[in-house]
């Protein structure tokens, strides 16, 4: 008997990969076949040396006065201004390329619940900027999704944004470089967007793909 394909309704899936979790690429890719996802999914392998990455000069010029103020002796703080990098120049690919959807992970999703996860996509508020799935909101059952403003609850392993929720996290990580998951949240803090979180939990942190690279 074959699997039923699933297809999430988004135009493009891309996990940032860092390639020092060695067996996180083979976890997510495991997971992608065994949930039988038809998506064409761009998993984008960050290094440690992240301006080297930066082929835009006017990007360069403007990231650099961020990195010149990191303190770069701890691996960690470069580890996190590189996947911030990543995080950017993913968006920024797909927002060029016309990309109406997004769905942005990181490398220890862990996908719970296809079919709910699929339902929320499907049923997405109109007016929706992005789609936190990794936030869930148990308080509001009655409800498929809660409105998230002035919070600060952190994390961003998937994400869903649309090409206004695209072009506002660019437009905000020009001025407050600092962190992939600070720059999302403080969006949450402009009542012009619409930023929601689902109210049942669909994804986690996959507890299989601890990070080798912690200590």
């Amino acid at each position: 008997m074959n699997k039923i394909k699933h297809k999430l309704n988004v135009d493009k899936i891309a996990v940032i990969h860092c390639i020092e979790h060695h067996n996180r690429k083979v976890e997510l890719e495991k997971m992608f076949k065994s949930l039988n996802i038809t998506n064409d999914v761009e998993i984008s392998e960050c290094s440690t040396f992240p301006l080297v990455m930066v082929q835009d000069e006017n990007l360069r010029n403007v990231l650099s006065k961020y990195f010149d103020r990191l303190d770069k002796s701890h691996d960690h703080i470069i580890r996190s201004f590189n996947a911030l990098l990543n995080t950017y120049q993913l968006i920024n690919k797909y927002y060029n390329q016309g990309c109406e959807t997004l769905l942005l992970c990181e490398d220890d999703l862990y996908i719970t619940d296809i079919n709910k996860l699929n339902e929320y996509i499907n049923n997405a508020p109109k007016d929706y900027d992005i789609i936190i799935f990794n936030c869930v909101d148990y308080k509001n059952i009655n409800n498929k999704f809660t409105r998230l403003e002035n919070c600060w609850y952190g994390g961003a392993y998937c994400v869903l944004y649309n090409r206004s929720g695209m072009k506002a996290y660019l437009d905000k990580a020009q001025t407050y470089f600092i962190y992939c998951d600070t720059i999302l949240w403080s969006l949450t803090t402009d009542p012009s967007l619409h930023i929601y979180c689902p109210t049942s939990r669909v994804v986690d942190l996959n507890v299989n793909t601890p990070s080798e690279i912690d200590d």
